[in-house]
């Protein structure tokens, strides 16, 4: 990977997480609801890295 590509892999989600941070905080939810939908995405986002990186650690171990 190169430096542009790098800086594009860093800058697009961090511009649609500020994107999505930002409508959550605009919208009219009480606290609870506004913290659970900030919280949810994450936790999807990180079993989905884990599933990735288990994946791969199984192809590794069989090759």
């Amino acid at each position: 990977m190169n430096s542009k590509s790098k800086l594009l892999f860093l800058l697009i989600p961090a511009g649609l997480s500020g994107v999505y941070f930002s409508t959550i905080s605009g919208l009219d939810l009480n606290i609870f609801s506004k913290e659970i939908s900030l919280v949810v995405p994450l936790q999807i986002l990180a079993l989905v890295y884990v599933g990735y990186y288990y994946r791969r650690k199984q192809a590794k171990i069989k090759s």
